[in-house]
């Protein structure tokens, strides 16, 4: 029995060891200089400096919004990014809010989920100034509930 638990400490250590090397390799060849832009923010796409909100220090502002419409609750996310000369975004800032029951909820009565929608989409309005509106992506992603509905049934939830 003694020789078993040994055996399997011994075997623990050797798989962590393995996994840290791993890690250690993996990790080591990422190099944040290697870092590039998506094509729309390079210089000389038709993205102008005008484009961005600026903060005081002079690093440029990017916001990004994702809804996630899961089972349990819809929530938002509002992302605040410092794009720098150099290198990749850096989340600066990220507002969160999330209301209950799920979109999958109205499966039935479609016209009900817009409130929930509306008032999530006013909190991310209140985090995003309004001249950056047009230039902020906004993402739906829909997870169990909504997959878990019949197509037709979750298409209308989606265009409501």
């Amino acid at each position: 029995m003694k020789r078993s638990k040994l055996a399997g400490i011994f075997l623990f250590l050797v798989l962590l060891m393995v996994y840290l090397l791993f890690l250690k390799h993996h990790y080591s060849s990422f190099r944040p200089s290697s870092y590039r832009l998506p094509p729309h923010l390079r210089p000389g796409s038709d993205r102008t400096r005008a484009d961005w909100s600026d903060s005081s220090n002079g690093d440029r502002i990017w916001y990004g919004i994702m809804f996630d419409a899961g089972s349990t609750g819809t929530r938002v996310h509002i992302f605040r990014f410092q794009m720098e000369k150099e290198g990749p975004p850096r989340l600066d800032h990220e507002s969160f809010r999330a209301i209950k029951p799920g979109l999958s909820a109205y499966a039935d009565d479609p016209q009900k989920c817009s409130v929930g929608i509306m008032e999530l989409l006013d909190v991310a309005k209140s985090s995003v100034p309004p001249s950056m509106w047009t230039r902020t992506p906004v993402v739906l992603k829909a997870t169990a509930g909504l997959r878990l509905l019949p197509g037709e049934k979750a298409d209308q939830l989606l265009d409501k």
